[in-house]
């Protein structure tokens, strides 16, 4: 299934763990997390006219217990939101497991069904090289990805289970944390890390793609004040954490009278803010190839950083340059916002254009041996061309809104909502 998703556009992700946060007291393990199920296959596509859509496909060869998973499968449908779900088994399907689909809006493809949808699919917007759809390649990054040195715990359970599970919008902030946290173990010449980055971006991604629905629905002709809305959660949260913030400055003003000694504020929203709302703002503009740049997340990862093979350029000759940019900049974002090595960016940028050279440095694994890796040197001019044009775009677009008669002026509680801060810390 996945590569009948890939056939008709979309952009998938493998083994996704569903879990829950739950009272330490009560939980199995020292974690506080306890896992509900897991998923084969998502498939995600962003419609420009139409915003996310995503699939969910459960795929086994065994014939047993159709029905059974027909019901499990609508209830992960409906947990993810998905507009599709597939199931697909080896052999016939019994009538009796049909009908029921029919019921319950799922698909069921046995093989003879299966393959008619690749089929129908096509080959265009497949990879023309590479091992990227081999089961070899797919659990080689599984093993190495779901590796987990000391000090990365937290940020692996996130990125396998929590962050399908956070509200949508808590991703934005949560994630940057996590990764920060986890920064020291996140060495730019590791490819384990070089991948998980990776990973994180296409994760990240993502939840842009959420704030840009939301924007857009909202105000997308004030994105600055409608994003900042999407990321705290709404008027209602924002009312809630300004009414907090009082309670808090009277607290610190009891037990500390003198002003130039008080602690800042802390703001509703992160540090990394501003860089949020210009990838949104870029994601926005390019919304049409936002699917595309996933695609170029997912594959890079999985085929070129730990695979060991083909690059995108090499794979899809008439690549999208405009889907390549949103991809790349949304790893920049990620190392400003997490405080990455910055390096991260430049492999990614060089992976992609498929430019190598022996690095005597470069690990696969924290303590593996040595290895080749790619050269982690300045960006493409091609990718340059196209910053310069977000940035007139972004000029352009600030010019115009600067036209547009503001509204009236704050007073001074509405003003304290939009102070700075650093964001907090991630909590589980």
């Amino acid at each position: 299934m996945r590569r009948a998703f890939w056939a008709l556009g979309a952009s998938t992700r493998l083994d996704v763990k569903l879990s829950a946060l739950v009272p330490l007291a009560s939980s199995r393990s020292r974690a506080g997390a306890e896992e509900w199920t897991d998923l084969d296959v998502l498939a995600v596509e962003y419609i420009p006219i139409g915003g996310l859509a995503t699939a969910v496909a459960d795929c086994k060869t065994t014939r047993g217990a159709a029905t059974e998973r027909v019901f499990w499968l609508r209830g992960v449908a409906d947990l993810f939101g998905a507009r599709a779900a597939y199931l697909t088994r080896g052999g016939a399907v019994p009538a009796g497991t049909r009908q029921l689909a029919v019921q319950l809006d799922v698909c069921v493809m046995d093989d003879g069904d299966r393959a008619e949808f690749s089929k129908q699919g096509g080959e265009e917007r497949l990879p023309t090289t590479g091992h990227f759809f081999e089961e070899a390649t797919v659990r080689r990054w599984m093993d190495i990805i779901s590796t987990e040195p000391q000090g990365t715990n937290a940020l692996q359970r996130y990125r396998r289970a929590l962050y399908w599970v956070f509200p949508k919008y808590r991703n934005l902030t949560q994630l940057p944390l996590y990764a920060r946290e986890a920064r020291s173990q996140l060495r730019a010449t590791d490819r384990w890390a070089q991948a998980i980055v990776v990973d994180l971006s296409w994760l990240y991604l993502l939840s842009v793609l959420y704030a840009v629905d939301e924007t857009t629905k909202f105000n997308l002709g004030q994105l600055g004040s409608a994003l900042r809305q999407v990321t705290v959660g709404g008027e209602h949260e924002v009312r809630e954490r300004d009414q907090l913030k009082v309670q808090i400055r009277r607290l610190v003003e009891h037990f500390e009278p003198e002003p130039g000694r008080r602690p800042a504020e802390p703001d509703l929203v992160p540090s990394f803010f501003e860089d949020l709302t210009d990838l949104v703002a870029r994601a926005s503009r390019r919304r049409q190839h936002a699917t595309e740049a996933l695609r170029v997340l997912e594959f890079t990862g999985v085929e070129t950083i730990l695979g060991r093979g083909s690059s995108w350029k090499e794979s899809f000759p008439s690549y999208d340059a405009y889907a390549v940019k949103l991809a790349s900049d949304t790893v920049r974002f990620l190392c400003r916002a997490a405080e990455l090595d910055m390096r991260f960016l430049d492999i990614f940028d060089r992976t992609v254009e498929g430019e190598r050279r022996p690095d005597k440095n470069v690990r696969a694994l924290p303590g593996a041996p040595v290895e080749q890796t790619l050269d982690p040197g300045m960006r493409d001019a091609g990718n340059a061309a196209l910053e310069a044009e977000d940035l007139a775009l972004i000029v352009r677009e600030g010019e115009e809104a600067a036209a547009v008669p503001s509204g009236p002026p704050l007073d001074a509680e509405q003003a304290s909502l939009f102070g700075g801060g650093d964001g907090g810390t991630p909590g589980e």
